[in-house]
């Protein structure tokens, strides 16, 4: 999908499904397409503001649902759901 110019943030249930994903992510890029490596980052809760604006410039997160609350994703193509939340709400 980034490779087609989309942008999508794939929401995972844990940190550290967001940086497994974010590390099979960055191996799959660098042998199709390693110019496009450093466009995906992580976001989970805890960062400070100064980088939250560096991860939104960059186009294309792993994030956990952190992301989801009180941030404008508007720019956003595509959202994958890896894992189940725990609850309906």
């Amino acid at each position: 999908m980034v490779q087609h110019g989309l942008h999508c943030i794939p929401f995972c249930r844990s940190r550290k499904l967001t940086e497994i994903v974010l590390s099979y992510t960055h191996e799959i890029l660098q042998k199709i397409a390693p110019y496009l490596v450093d466009s995906i980052c992580a976001y989970r809760a805890g960062y400070v503001v100064e980088a939250n604006k560096e991860i939104f410039s960059v186009g294309n997160s792993v994030a956990t649902n952190a992301l989801e609350f009180g941030v404008d994703v508007g720019h956003i193509d595509v959202t994958l759901h890896l894992g189940f939340p725990g609850s309906v709400a």
